[in-house]
């Protein structure tokens, strides 16, 4: 996979146009839809700012026989999210109480397609530690795939 079809195929996953990826690296749209076809090169500072909006190395834009991001990255929607943590059948909440990290153990998350949600009731500790504290962090891991997941973000009551 070339540099330019990398580049067209982050774009699309992250939902930028090619006149929105062209202002925020102060270039023309032209220049865009050039190097996506891969008549002309980005410069240097333009990769580097690339690299970092999508979210991966300068490595695999640059290198053609790295596919692992592009080809391989999975679905990250709230659904798909939700699926892959019940095929686990567990997770694992962090939050921070008083700067000291908590880690627990769950079972329970369910979804409504547009967020994700853990039960805990008032008497827990992790509620507390909610309240005090809203970013929370959830893991799992598949031991079949030998694939996990991690999720951020923050809790309402």
């Amino acid at each position: 996979m070339t540099t330019g079809e990398k580049l067209a195929l982050l774009r699309e996953k992250k939902g930028i146009t090619q006149e929105k990826l062209s202002e925020i690296l102060n270039v023309s749209r032209q220049s865009v839809s050039r190097w996506e076809t891969d008549i002309s090169f980005p410069e240097t500072d333009k990769l580097i700012k690339s690299s970092k909006l999508f979210e991966c190395s300068t490595d695999f834009l640059l290198n053609e026989d790295i596919q692992e991001n592009a080809e391989n990255s999975i679905d990250v929607s709230i659904d798909n999210c939700y699926k892959f943590i019940r095929e686990c059948g567990y997770f694992f909440s962090a939050t921070s109480f008083n700067n000291q990290p908590k880690l627990r153990p769950f079972g329970m998350i369910y979804s409504n397609k547009k967020a994700l949600y853990i039960a805990t009731d008032k008497r827990k500790n992790v509620y507390s530690d909610l309240v005090g504290n809203p970013q929370i962090e959830i893991a799992s891991y598949n031991v079949n795939t030998r694939k996990w997941i991690r999720v951020d973000g923050k809790s309402r009551s």
